[in-house]
């Protein structure tokens, strides 16, 4: 009997080429992928068939699976960690994502219509459960002691300059994971004082000021980075670019030393859109500095979070000590 799951991969390796020929990034290309598999298996199960053909998929069929999505699916993270329901912010990434594939289907030739084409998604709550998730003015700080804590810079200099030079790259200019892990020497500009973003999702290449902590951080890891065969900026010991996995991998070790929760690459930047919505940037400009690719995507940045709501009630209580 062939395993579902190996049809499931061979098909996708595909779908991957024209996603990527398309100009998506490699973290969406990946998040596309894990979409189009948990469809696939979903939708075996419930009819019962072995090998997923797209002509057997109809719109009924991807309505009872966005209403799955809201009303009962479950992710888990970490082997321990108690079961948890997707955000709607979750829901309607996993809807443009299949939308995509059945579009990729029909080009192929595999299906005659879209049956994804008229799938909404859900509306947007105003839940704070869906808030991006960026640092706090305490959690910003203690995180800025300690990547310029000397200590860790005399036990090792190469790898201390390296990741401050990461955090503030997410933290002062926005980049995303990939960006990150693609970010080559040609692409910083000190003479024009700018960084060349080019591997932005929908290839939205961009153009972002650098700041004076940014520059000094790139420049001291430029200096103990040395020449180097591969082009990009961020490197392992061993020479070869960084991935994504080492990204994470050094979040999650920061993250646990200084007791900040879900800490990644992706609070970096959501850091940074939410601290030039707090300095009034215009949402246009926020937009173009994050390579948003439509401004509404940015509004999120304008939202305060729980806490800071609930800051600003507790201020207006008559028992409150002066």
């Amino acid at each position: 009997m062939t395993r579902w799951w190996l049809l499931a991969g061979i098909q996708l390796n595909d779908y991957s080429k024209w996603l990527k020929s398309n100009g998506k990034s490699d973290d969406t290309i990946i998040s596309y992928n894990q979409v189009a598999m948990q469809f696939q298996k979903w939708f075996l199960q419930r009819i019962g068939k072995e090998t997923f053909k797209g002509k057997y998929v109809s719109a009924l069929d991807l309505q009872e699976w966005k209403s799955f999505l809201i009303d009962e699916a479950t992710y888990v993270r970490g082997k321990k960690a108690t079961p948890k329901k997707y955000s709607i912010r979750s829901v309607i990434t996993f809807i443009k994502a299949i939308k995509c594939y059945f579009e990729y289907l029909q080009e192929i030739g595999e299906i005659k219509s879209n049956p994804a084409i008229k799938i909404k998604p859900p509306k947007m709550q105003m839940d704070d459960d869906d808030d991006p998730r960026w640092l706090e003015r305490i959690e910003r700080t203690r995180l800025l002691n300690y990547i310029n804590d000397e200590e860790l810079k005399d036990k090792n200099h190469w790898r201390y300059s390296r990741n401050r030079a990461i955090i503030f790259l997410g933290l002062h200019a926005g980049l995303r994971r990939s960006e990150i892990v693609h970010f080559e020497v040609e692409d910083i500009y000190f003479e024009k004082d700018y960084v060349f973003v080019r591997d932005g999702k929908g290839a939205n290449s961009r153009r972002v000021p650098m700041n004076t902590d940014l520059r000094k951080a790139l420049t001291e890891w430029l200096e103990q980075r040395g020449e180097q065969e591969s082009s990009n900026v961020f490197i392992s010991q061993k020479g070869g670019p960084i991935t994504r996995h080492t990204l994470n991998k050094m979040c999650t070790t920061i993250g646990k030393k200084i007791k900040l929760n879900n800490f990644g690459p992706h609070v970096l930047r959501h850091t940074f859109g939410h601290d030039l919505a707090v300095k009034g940037t215009r949402l246009e400009h926020i937009a173009d500095l994050m390579g948003h690719s439509n401004v509404n995507f940015t509004r999120v940045y304008t939202r305060s979070s729980m806490k800071e709501r609930s800051n600003v009630i507790e201020s207006l209580s008559e028992e409150r000590a002066d």
